[in-house]
């Protein structure tokens, strides 16, 4: 589909859209107004006080829609302007094309952000009602009244936990970059099968960044840490200790609420991982077997089977985790509804504390993207109807949706969904997804994200992506975060 703009400035989110309302990724660019359809012109000019928006939708069969709106300039505030655009410009868009039926093909409407429940909450901080939000969210958003609702849950159960913020709080995230095998799903940079040599290199670095940085932050109090990866309990039992101890050793951790270890991969865990991990201070572990679907698991290469998760839930259990995840997938390939359903009968008797329901987007590194595998994925209609039944028993286990995100390239373009009893809440999957904490990572391929509450302004930056560059430059990766807050912090005293 070719699309023409006056304007490069809204692309990301004009292709975001397309790409959602067409499912395809075959966009090409233009400078031809009469080219033949499928074409997509997006006409923005600027006037003195007021931008004019024209939208201008041509079909295979050539047949014209077309829709303008004036957009008045909200007086000095360069950013408000260029949201309100953007926002006018994709409202046009979905009406231009999809007409009043937008709700029952877009679900999520205009929305192409991963944080929907952020929206909600610049809402409430704003003084508007939930009669207001939801009328906001269907007529200028074109939000279905389900999703709607989704969101309006998540953000009431998030509220609590995340307002008044506190500058002085932080989360700490740590990045293991290994794995024992690569599922065709993944797109993270992971090491497969590395060496212990490369694998106690990279411990070594990474007490190095940690140490490095430590200083930074003395005066805050770290809330949170989750240690991510990859697959973390791929390190050795000696190797885990190694980094545990170091930041037990080095940061002040006397205020921590949470401490997060994905455990994901049930093929890692033995009884001295998880010995090092509960006397190390780690409350809470994710168990991750995204099916419990022998044939799916061996066809993603996953690498363990049903079996081998239900061993390692009865291993955990005497250790006594405040809580403990578990992550599934929708839209798996062979997968559909009975899958589903077996896959939550499996959930029922292991019955988690916490519950995250991924949707599968194949980023553009996914193996499984260039495969013959991509033509057994589950259509839209089954992925919805697969969510709906993970919700379900979710519910019956006596869970609450808690936070949520998207992703792009998501089947059906619907959403990740996390839920869980009430008081097993993961607080830094919250924080991560609204904003107004921050997060200081340390290891390979991870993302510092600096937050200031004072002037609503984010600055992030990040690691080297590669285990061998980073191994080579830990204390380089600490520098370049102390010099990002500089900026961040010479750029609110000169506001």
């Amino acid at each position: 589909m070719k699309i023409y703009m006056t304007d490069s400035t809204y692309r990301y989110d004009i292709e975001a859209l397309a790409k959602a309302i067409f499912k395809t990724e075959d966009l090409e660019a233009t400078r031809d107004l009469d080219a033949c359809g499928p074409f997509l012109a997006i006409i923005h000019k600027r006037e003195e006080d007021a931008f004019n928006l024209r939208v201008v939708w041509k079909n295979e069969k050539n047949a014209i829609s077309e829709k303008s709106e004036t957009v008045k300039k909200p007086s000095g505030d360069a950013r408000e302007n260029k949201r309100q655009v953007r926002r006018r410009l994709k409202h046009l868009m979905v009406k231009t094309i999809l007409g009043d039926e937008s709700a029952n093909i877009l679900p999520w409407g205009t929305l192409t952000g991963i944080k929907p429940s952020k929206l909600v909450h610049e809402m409430i901080q704003s003084g508007m009602n939930q009669e207001e939000i939801r009328f906001k969210l269907e007529s200028e958003y074109l939000i279905s009244k389900e999703k709607i609702n989704l969101l309006m849950r998540v953000a009431g159960l998030e509220h609590d936990f995340i307002y008044p913020p506190d500058p002085k709080k932080i989360s700490v995230y740590i990045g293991i970059p290994f794995c024992p095998s690569k599922c065709l799903y993944c797109s993270f940079p992971t090491k497969v099968n590395a060496a212990d040599g490369m694998k106690e290199k990279y411990v070594k670095a990474l007490a190095v960044e940690i140490r490095r940085y430590a200083k930074e932050i003395a005066h805050h109090e770290i809330e949170t840490v989750y240690m991510g990866g990859g697959t973390p309990t791929e390190l050795s039992a000696p190797m885990l200790r190694e980094v545990l101890d170091v930041l037990n050793g080095t940061l002040d951790l006397s205020g921590l609420k949470e401490f997060t270890v994905e455990a994901g991969r049930p093929d890692t865990i033995d009884e001295k991982k998880l010995s090092v991990l509960k006397n190390s201070g780690v409350d809470r572990i994710s168990i991750n077997p995204q099916t419990f679907n022998n044939k799916t698991l061996e066809t993603v290469r996953r690498g363990h089977t049903s079996e081998d998760v239900h061993k390692a839930w009865e291993m955990v259990k005497p250790y006594g985790f405040n809580s403990v995840n578990m992550d599934l997938i929708v839209g798996l390939p062979g997968e559909d509804i009975p899958e589903m359903e077996s896959t939550m009968k499996n959930v029922s008797i292991i019955r988690p504390d916490n519950l995250t329901v991924h949707t599968l987007a194949l980023k553009k590194n996914a193996e499984m993207r260039k495969s013959s595998l991509v033509q057994m994925l589950p259509g839209e209609d089954a992925v919805a109807q697969m969510i709906n039944i993970a919700e379900n028993g979710a519910v019956s286990l006596g869970m609450e949706p808690y936070y949520m995100y998207r992703q792009k390239y998501m089947l059906g373009n619907m959403e990740n969904i996390g839920y869980a009893k009430p008081g097993k809440e993961c607080l830094y999957n919250i924080q991560m997804m609204n904003d107004l904490q921050t997060v200081i990572a340390f290891g390979s391929g991870v993302m510092t994200k600096f937050v200031s509450l004072e002037e609503n302004r984010i600055l992030r930056t990040a690691n080297y992506k590669q285990v061998r560059d980073y191994i080579e430059s830990p204390v380089e990766m600490a520098e370049r975060k102390i010099r990002t807050k500089k900026i961040l912090d010479n750029t609110d005293k000169q506001i």
